[in-house]
């Protein structure tokens, strides 16, 4: 091998990125090391071999196809090729070949450029599958907060004006809103002196929902309502506090028993004045 020959097989054996030519034969001329790496071949092995020589034959018909495309019109072609290994496995690649002319213009060959997209296409099928996964339980969640949200908040007397209005489940805006229409309607009907909101069974409230309930507690105090929150933890606290509610203004007891026997005490003491 001459110095200049020599010289360019060092600069194409740099490349990360498999390369080839070939002659109007599909056979390899040469080819750097990143091609033998990719063949699981040696370039003993390569040199002057073709595609039947080690791909299956549907895979070599698409192989040829596309060197004939390219020796015919004399354009460029990319496209993306799957190629099974010495050892089996499988690459998926994107393959440009470009024409090779001789000095009176003829097509006698191509060069090839092959970019391994195998981790790209596993990474992008997974991502495929995530996100399909990730839509699919968003709908879940939907449909789920669709039948809580259709679900009847009753409002119960639980002693003469004093009325019980159990929030259970998630406590979105959509059934803040729908509780608070449900417990002013029946104040306004019944004259109730006392309500007591239990969120005993009401997962961590979103802002918006705390924000909704503190409007229907200044609501209750205009139709001259007291308001007893019952059951209410240090973390929804927080969120009531964030969505405007001051409970440092408003009655809470721990649990249900406290809270009625809290709006029973109101209830004697308005009586006796």
């Amino acid at each position: 091998m001459n110095t200049e020959a020599g010289l360019l097989q060092e600069l194409v054996d740099g490349m990360p990125d498999p390369m080839f030519f070939k002659d109007r034969q599909h056979r390899w001329i040469a080819f750097n090391r990143a091609f033998c790496d990719l063949l699981g071949r040696s370039a003993e092995e390569i040199r002057g071999r073709s595609d039947p020589d080690f791909f299956p034959p549907d895979q070599v018909a698409v192989f040829w196809q596309h060197d004939d495309q390219v020796f015919a019109s004399g354009v460029p072609d990319l496209n993306e090729e799957k190629i099974t290994l010495a050892n089996g496995g499988q690459r998926v690649l994107w393959t440009r070949k470009v024409p090779i002319r001789d000095a009176s213009r003829a097509v006698v060959g191509l060069y090839g450029l092959i970019m391994d997209i195998t981790d790209q296409m596993e990474h992008a099928r997974k991502t495929e599958l995530l996100e399909a996964e990730a839509a699919r339980q968003q709908a879940i969640i939907e449909a789920q907060e669709r039948v809580i949200d259709g679900l009847v908040v009753p409002v119960l007397e639980i002693w003469e004006g004093i009325l019980l209005l159990p929030l259970v489940g998630a406590l979105s805006q959509s059934r803040a809103a729908h509780a608070t229409e449900s417990v002013l309607a029946a104040v306004s009907e019944r004259g109730t002196e006392t309500v007591l909101i239990d969120v005993t069974g009401v997962g961590l409230p979103d802002v918006a929902g705390a924000a909704m309930l503190a409007r229907a507690v200044r609501a209750l105090a205009l139709l001259g309502c007291r308001t007893i929150l019952v059951g209410i933890s240090a973390e929804s606290a927080r969120t009531f506090i964030e969505g405007g509610l001051d409970l440092g203004g408003m009655t809470t007891c721990a649990t249900l028993k406290q809270g009625l026997s809290r709006a029973l005490a109101l209830r004697r003491g308005s009586s006796r004045r």
